[in-house]
């Protein structure tokens, strides 16, 4: 498995962990991995820039809904 596998493997499950979270710790942790590992995936790989941009977006929605959840206590 290549290096960009890998990250992007782990991104995944950061998004999983994101969707899953149960308080909002978890969520920011889920968060914060999910955006190092696009920032890694950004530096060292060819992916294009509409694929990161999307990238931060998915973060950004699932860290929303994960909130909004939390909030109505789902």
């Amino acid at each position: 498995m290549t290096e960009k596998e890998k990250l992007l493997e782990a991104y995944r499950k950061e998004i999983h962990n994101l969707a899953t979270a149960k308080d909002h710790l978890t969520a920011e942790k889920a968060m914060c991995k999910a955006r190092i590992y696009i920032g890694e995936l950004k530096e060292n790989h060819k992916l294009s820039v509409n694929d990161i941009m999307d990238m931060y977006e998915t973060v950004d929605v699932f860290l929303w809904k994960a909130e909004r959840r939390m909030s109505e206590g789902i």
